[in-house]
């Protein structure tokens, strides 16, 4: 009952958390730039916001009809407000200014990273190295209505009917429009090869890939009921980690690369070292920044006209025919140190807890000696194979002598179908090994008793003490008849070996017939009497023998 309740616990929170991370999906989904800043924070669009807002268009799309070239940042096309525009998205960021050079009047494109933005061109001597800004969606391009306290709604109402033009940038913190311009060939993403560069070394990842190995290894030491939950955890963590180092990027995770066209220059200053020009290229308005093992080969291009891309952070991504990062990762592949270290010793770890686990011991011993190969072991004396460092899994071919051991057991009944102690194998004494004494076990000493009593009985020896005399006992075997003088102890020693009703049938049968008896029992209760002592009985030869093949058969193992 509490593995269901726990069963229908986690399909509930599985539950509400996928239908919370539709939601947050779903609703940046209807504003898809906004995925590029995580940190954005957004609120509701005031109502006279929104006619500043209004008001600020119209003025717009009424400079835009104005024919000639303009300096001001206006926008390629007219702005639209729409149901999304109610949403003010709020975040701290810089602010990236471009020049290029086009048959476009509107030269100038602000971006924050990938997002091109529309700024009304009066606020860009605001503009600082991080700014606080306030966006809203239209339906061509986002449209700042906040920048570092200063709003679009205090605009209106500080300059009614003020028509829109050029501001100075003096006091902007980006270069003037007197530098050299730009001239954008195309705007792409950046390759599978270039995001490796910017991709995090995978350490989370590999992290996820020992918790797997671990909870794999927990299975099998865990309660049957918990390995299904325990399994699907692993595989669970095993493909979001492989997930994660091997998925390509999605679209959005891809950054925007400027392909430009231009002259870059370096601007020196005095008392620059040599190690410090390389960030003093510029390329227009734009500080190049090169990786640092470009230095020795990007002065080659240096006052030519080049083909460089670059990132919207102004990192250099390829420049002229040689210096590409996407080249340099495709034929020198990155080698991940530090998540391939972390998976080794993960694994080792679990290679050290099967090893010294005293349950699995023995698999991975198999497993070893499957790997190195099965040998063949040929020994005569145990020193030889003390020698040859036996493995398992190894083949023995051992020759000579030898016996199995023969242990007493503290719970044998004598009911038992054999009349002998079972033999046990799993210890055997080889060749020079002293050899152990017989078991010591009341049913094997009366089945000795048994055979002697009847051996001394049918193969008299002179020296033997008999309750007949000697010229009797010739007399006797000179006529071809065997005398048994004490048929009594052979009786008794009978009952002894064989209590049992079903044991030793055929010779409790035959001795009935030779103490011309009812049955056993009656035999054994005049014996137990005393009135089968000094009776004596004669057997033809025949009858002795078949008297000792039952006795043999009966003390048989």
């Amino acid at each position: 009952m509490s593995t269901i309740l726990i069963f229908i616990a986690a399909l509930l929170a599985c539950s509400l958390l996928a239908i919370w991370r539709f939601r947050v999906k779903s609703r940046r989904g209807s504003l898809p730039w906004i995925s590029a800043f995580q940190d954005a924070q957004t609120r509701k669009l005031l109502p006279e916001e929104r006619s500043a807002v209004e008001n600020y268009l119209d003025n717009l799309s009424q400079i835009q009809q104005v024919p000639g070239p303009t300096g001001a940042s206006a926008a390629p096309i007219s702005l639209t407000l729409n149901a999304e525009s109610n949403s003010v998205v709020i975040l701290t960021h810089s602010i990236t200014r471009y020049g290029i050079t086009t048959d476009d009047p509107n030269k100038w494109r602000y971006y924050l990273d990938s997002v091109e933005v529309h700024l009304p061109p009066f606020w860009e001597q605001y503009i600082n190295d991080e700014n606080n800004v306030e966006l809203i969606l239209t339906d061509t391009l986002p449209l700042v209505i906040s920048l570092n306290g200063h709003t679009l709604q205090e605009y209106m109402q500080e300059s009614r009917g003020y028509a829109l033009q050029n501001t100075a940038s003096t006091q902007a913190s980006i270069r003037g429009e007197e530098s050299e311009q730009i001239e954008l060939l195309n705007i792409r993403q950046e390759t599978h090869e270039e995001y490796a560069l910017s991709r995090p070394a995978g350490l989370r990842e590999a992290l996820l890939i020992v918790a797997s190995f671990l909870l794999f290894f927990f299975c099998l030491i865990t309660p049957d009921v918990f390995v299904p939950w325990m399994i699907g955890g692993a595989i669970l963590l095993l493909a979001a980690g492989l997930w994660g180092l091997f998925a390509p990027p999605s679209k959005s995770a891809l950054r925007e690369i400027h392909c430009l066209r231009g002259t870059p220059r370096r601007w020196g200053l005095f008392g620059e070292n040599n190690q410090e020009q390389i960030n003093n290229i510029s390329l227009g308005i734009i500080d190049l920044i090169y990786p640092a093992h470009w230095q020795p080969y990007i002065t080659q291009d240096l006052g030519q006209q080049t083909d460089i891309d670059i990132y919207l952070d102004r990192h250099v991504a390829r420049q002229g025919r040689f210096l590409s990062l996407h080249d340099e990762v495709k034929n020198f592949p990155l080698q991940h140190w530090l998540r391939s270290t972390v998976i080794a010793i993960g694994s080792l770890l679990v290679l050290f807890m099967l090893l010294f686990w005293i349950p699995l011991d023995m698999p991975i011993k198999f497993t070893l000696s499957w790997m190195k190969g099965a040998q063949t072991i040929e020994a005569t004396t145990v020193k030889q194979l003390e020698k040859a460092g036996v493995r398992v899994g190894d083949t023995l071919h051992l020759s000579g002598k030898g016996m199995c051991n023969i242990h007493s057991g503290a719970t044998w009944s004598g009911q038992s179908n054999s009349p002998f102690m079972p033999f046990d194998c799993s210890q055997i004494i080889w060749n020079d090994a002293p050899a152990l004494p017989l078991p010591e076990s009341d049913l094997v000493n009366k089945a000795m008793a048994l055979s002697q009593a009847v051996n001394r009985q049918l193969h008299p020896k002179p020296e033997d003490d008999s309750r007949v005399s000697a010229s009797l006992r010739s007399a006797i075997q000179k006529s071809g008849m065997v005398l048994l003088d004490d048929f009594g102890d052979i009786v008794l020693k009978t009952a002894d070996l064989c209590a049992a009703e079903d044991e030793c049938v055929r010779l409790k049968n035959a001795l009935v017939n030779l103490g011309n008896s009812k049955d056993w029992n009656a035999l054994v209760k005049r014996a137990n009497a005393g009135k089968l002592d000094g009776v004596n009985v004669l057997l033809r030869p025949v009858s002795a023998e078949s008297l000792e093949n039952l006795v043999t058969t009966s003390t048989a193992p």
